[in-house]
């Protein structure tokens, strides 16, 4: 469906397309500092904890491998017919390594808190985190404080990332009680 889209504004938007796919889509200062307290990516960390607005290649180190055991944990729970924790996987992995990932973009670890419920796990609590606005409760806003930012703020800053590494952690190691093949 993507590839089919993209070819077809492609086609019908030639020159848009090639900027876009060439330029655009690597100029994520377009839609604010990676450092903002909102950015819940873990570029937005990163740059918080270097006192940095652009991370560079250390962002890209720093997601190969949450991006590739993500996918993992996602590909092992599809094959064990586990199809709700593998697409959760699949949007906590994106929210993690996308270049920007807004506080209000991880609106889909609300299937995560109900499926870690529905699972009676006690790991729902996780879901606290992420209707405690305690993200707010740091300096941020015009001058750029999140740069400035002391290791307590810059933990409560970043609550959304360690929550769903929690949750991608506690996806890896659940014991499947079924598989496809069976």
């Amino acid at each position: 469906m993507f590839c089919a889209a993209t070819a077809t504004a492609a086609v019908a938007l030639p020159h848009d397309s090639l900027c876009f796919w060439t330029s655009m889509v690597f100029e994520t200062g377009r839609v604010g500092h990676a450092e903002n307290t909102a950015s819940q990516s873990l570029r937005g960390v990163l740059a918080r904890l270097l006192h940095t607005g652009d991370p560079g290649v250390w962002w890209t180190a720093a997601v190969a491998v949450p991006a590739v055991l993500g996918l993992a944990v996602a590909v092992r729970a599809e094959l064990h017919g586990e199809r709700a924790w593998a697409a959760m996987a699949c949007a906590v992995t994106a929210l993690l390594v996308s270049p920007v990932s807004w506080s209000h973009h991880w609106v889909s670890c609300v299937p995560v808190v109900v499926l870690l419920s529905v699972e009676g796990s006690r790991w729902a609590l996780l879901g606290t985190i992420f209707g405690s606005y305690a993200l707010w409760w740091v300096p941020h806003g015009t001058g750029r404080p999140e740069l400035t930012q002391s290791g307590g703020q810059m933990a409560l800053s970043a609550l959304y990332p360690p929550a769903g590494t929690c949750f991608r952690v506690l996806a890896a190691l659940r014991p499947w009680r079924r598989s496809r093949t069976a």
